[in-house]
């Protein structure tokens, strides 16, 4: 009962000081719902348990191409050594899944939509349990080599597609020119384990036979793609690293046999491991949730300081309510009882609303961090995000009331009766004073020039324009159906057949045909190879290359320095002409004069012809001020058609539109997928819009909370020195002057705060992975923090100062 009273009566008394009230509860509760919100992304991504049975049993093979021991293509398994291995029995698998993703169109449906595929053994569903909202998995009678033609699609399908009708088990869909039957749809709580595909959810699973593997690529076991690999369950009490060993000596031998007539993999070789599940799916991700997890709890150790202070100055202001308990008899545990109350009661009610902060924070994460990090559909306030946002206020809530009781002289609390009002009684210590200032500054400091090396970064890279036209272009993806019978030759005519239908188009501004682009919606991908100017080979230089026809260099824009452009008979024949950018002419000839000269493809088995340089173009850049090293081949794209379209300024055609055009060429040709330029370049800095977006974030709440901490200090610090200001304005001093007395004296602690903000940061700097990420230590970084700093700190200071210098100074020494 007597709690309940306590309560009731501190409750009364805060309700009183609701500007107090607020701030606290405001300034917590925003803090520890970032905190919340990022340790819940910690714990999905390092303990939650997977939504999988067998977790512990399940297993990703994960395969590393080695050149002279180094690895040179991390986590990628050639086609032919997964499907090798599946057909294998291994006494450590108990199971054994193949699993390709890729992207497909339905050509059933007018505007041919793309869609996220999944191209599966029998097993791999098998394995994860996936519950059904209608219908089953695929069995053994749809596994490898059965060749059924049978789909499993996503709830977010079903609905989106079929409006969840009920009859959904009796319709079909059709991939290239196949009809799949539907014989199941994945429950509405089944989360994908994001193996290889990060961000989107797959929507239709299909047999693994149905693949889109070209042929090359199903035998190449050099072909070390990446969207395709293996899952196992293994066998119980197997050593996995040992299972790792046996299959990279089983392995390793059979690509020496198959690479046997390649000379070129004479020194690769492959090595293998079994990858939990979990490490799969988490990748390297792991180290940048945990740096957001230090930045929010930065964040709150500031939040943490600033209610310090303004406890403090409460504490000043009850200080006759303390003087009388002291006098009828309170202890010092009676004191630190009755502040811990106080304390307790905005803080818990900042825990619970933290929580609905923590919730905004996981849909801010989802929405900015969908492409970088896994897991973020299972983010959701649970009983460890409620444990820990209550366990973190406890501990705050018994160190700050152990921190201000400390700072009260409970023998001086009877002086206080006596006192007149003229600065006796409960007072702040000068030191503690400055010493809560140097750590606000140097977490400040911290915190702020971390954000603003990786705000310079990621601004430079995204302010900074593309070197070639982006306007009003957009890339094309054609699926070609049936035409994949075809050879590639074939193929090619029809694409600059369907090029030349567009061009006539009157929205089209020109069309080319390429088998890549500079950027994509994989961001900057090209295709990269060795060139040389010896007939042997030797002195390799590595540069990107692109096929492409007559067309593309005026598209982009490519300004030509030397030489002219592809010919049209050129691009037909495929010539053996190239047009290369200067950085690779100066990397090959110090002086870059190689037009008219002959140059060796080095990595290509196909090539052993030189090539004639008939253009020098000047090189692009990306993301940063490196020009990037080029060639451009003459080819009427590849058998997997690209188009590049430049639309008349804000005209543009639809997938159904272009179906239609390229009908006129063969009605097998379908629009995939399309993208602008810009979109693309939206890709391309998708991580540093991530990155500018948190380090903004966080730059801007470790300044608000300084400042709001500062002036509770600095405004404290006025008030103590009231009457000695009243006295100097008194004798003659300027309201100037008094205000650059007091910033002199504040920025004592403010720069000495900056020291130990440098100190800590070069140690971070010298010993943990920061270094990697930050790159080096950026001198105009710590001067914007300087003068932030310096700003916060004066405008702090005047705020603090203002109520003495202008007013009356009868004000000041009466003490009002």
């Amino acid at each position: 009962m007597k709690l309940i009273k306590d309560i009731k009566n501190t409750l009364s008394s805060l309700l009183q000081a609701k500007s107090y009230l607020l701030s606290v509860i405001l300034t917590m509760a925003i803090t520890l719902g970032a905190l919340v919100s990022t340790f819940n992304l910690n714990y999905q991504l390092l303990e939650a348990p997977l939504p999988y049975p067998d977790e512990q049993q399940l297993y990703v093979v994960q395969g590393n191409m080695l050149k002279q021991g180094k690895v040179t293509i991390a986590n990628a398994l050639s086609m032919p050594s997964i499907v090798e291995m599946y057909h294998k029995h291994h006494d450590y698998f108990t199971q054994q899944g193949l699993f390709t993703f890729e992207q497909d169109i339905i050509r059933s449906l007018d505007d041919t939509p793309l869609v996220n595929t999944a191209y599966v053994g029998p097993e791999f569903l098998q394995m994860l349990q996936v519950p059904m909202a209608k219908g089953r998995v695929f069995n053994a009678n749809e596994g490898i080599d059965a060749k059924t033609p049978v789909a499993v699609i996503s709830y977010q399908l079903w609905s989106e597609l079929f409006n969840k009708a009920e009859n959904v088990l009796d319709k079909s869909l059709q991939f290239g020119e196949i009809t799949f039957k539907i014989i199941g749809v994945t429950g509405k709580d089944f989360i994908e384990p994001q193996i290889k595909r990060k961000s989107s959810q797959t929507q239709v699973w299909l047999p693994w036979d149905f693949n889109l593997a070209s042929d090359n690529m199903r035998f190449a076991w050099n072909g070390m793609e990446r969207p395709h690999g293996i899952l196992v369950k293994v066998a119980p009490n197997t050593d996995t690293d040992s299972a790792g060993f046996e299959l990279s000596n089983l392995y390793q031998s059979r690509f020496k046999d198959e690479m046997a007539d390649q000379p070129f993999f004479a020194e690769h070789g492959i090595s293998i491991e079994l990858n939990k599940l979990r490490n799969a799916i988490v990748g390297d991700n792991t180290q940048m949730a945990i740096y957001m997890f230090i930045g929010a709890l930065a964040v709150v150790l500031i939040a943490t300081a600033n209610i310090v202070n303004l406890i403090l100055s409460r504490v000043v202001f009850k200080q006759r309510t303390f003087a009388i308990h002291a006098a009828l008899g309170a202890q010092q545990r009676d004191i630190f009882y009755e502040l811990l109350l106080e304390i307790a009661i905005p803080m818990f009610a900042a825990a619970i609303l933290s929580l609905v902060v923590a919730t905004g924070g996981f849909e801010v994460l989802k929405t900015v961090s969908s492409e970088s990090l896994p897991r973020l559909s299972e983010l959701a306030i649970n009983w460890q995000s409620i444990a820990f946002a209550l366990l973190c206020t406890l501990v705050l809530t018994v160190a700050i009331a152990l921190l201000v009781t400390r700072q009260i002289n409970y023998r001086e609390l009877n002086s206080a009766l006596k006192s007149s009002g003229k600065g006796s009684g409960i007072q702040i210590s000068k030191h503690v004073r400055q010493s809560l200032v140097v750590a606000q500054v140097a977490l400040t400091g911290v915190v702020l020039v971390l954000s603003v090396q990786l705000l310079l970064q990621s601004f430079s890279h995204i302010f900074k324009p593309l070197d070639f036209n982006s306007d009003d272009i957009t890339e094309v993806i054609l699926n070609i159906g049936l035409k994949n019978k075809q050879g590639t030759p074939e193929i090619q005519m029809d694409a600059r057949a369907i090029r030349d239908e567009l061009m006539n188009h009157p929205d089209v501004v020109s069309a080319s045909v390429a088998h890549d682009f500079p950027i994509s919606s994989y961001g900057a991908l090209p295709a990269f190879s060795g060139w040389s100017i010896h007939e042997d080979k030797t002195n390799r230089h590595r540069s990107a290359w692109i096929g492409a026809d007559e067309n593309f260099q005026g598209i982009l824009g490519l300004k030509l320095l030397s030489g002219r452009n592809f010919t049209p008979q050129e691009v037909v024949e495929q010539q053996s002409v190239i047009i290369i950018s200067d950085a690779l002419a100066k990397k090959i000839k110090p002086d870059g004069d190689l037009l008219n000269e002959k140059i060796y493809w080095a990595s290509s088995p196909y090539h052993s012809k030189p090539l004639e340089v008939i253009g020098i173009f000047e090189s692009f850049t990306l993301l940063d001020d490196t020009p990037l090293p080029y060639v451009l081949v003459p080819r009427s794209g590849s058998r997997w058609a690209k188009l590049l379209v430049q639309f008349k300024p804000g005209r543009h055609l639809s997938n159904a539109q272009m179906n239609k055009i390229m009908a006129n060429v063969s009605s097998q040709y379908k629009v995939s997928e399309t993208l602008t330029l810009k979109q693309a370049h939206k890709v391309l800095l998708a991580k540093d819009t991530l990155t500018a977006w948190l380090a903004s974030t966080l730059a801007f709440f470790a300044l608000a909370l300084s400042a709001i901490g500062m002036y509770g200090v600095l405004s404290y610090n006025v008030q103590v020195r009231r009457y000695e200001l009243g006295i100097r304005m008194a004798i003659g001093a300027r309201p100037a002057t008094v205000f650059v007395q007091m910033l002199k004296d504040n920025l004592i602690p403010t720069y000495l705060g900056l020291v130990v903000a440098l100190a800590i940061y070069a140690i971070l700097w010298r010993w943990s992975p920061l270094k990697a990420h930050v790159g080096d230590i950026d001198p105009v970084s710590w001067v914007l923090v300087l003068i932030a700093v310096f700003l916060l700190t004066t405008a702090t200071t005047l705020a603090s100062v203002w109520q003495i210098i202008s007013k009356r100074v009868v004000v000041a020494l009466r003490g009002i």
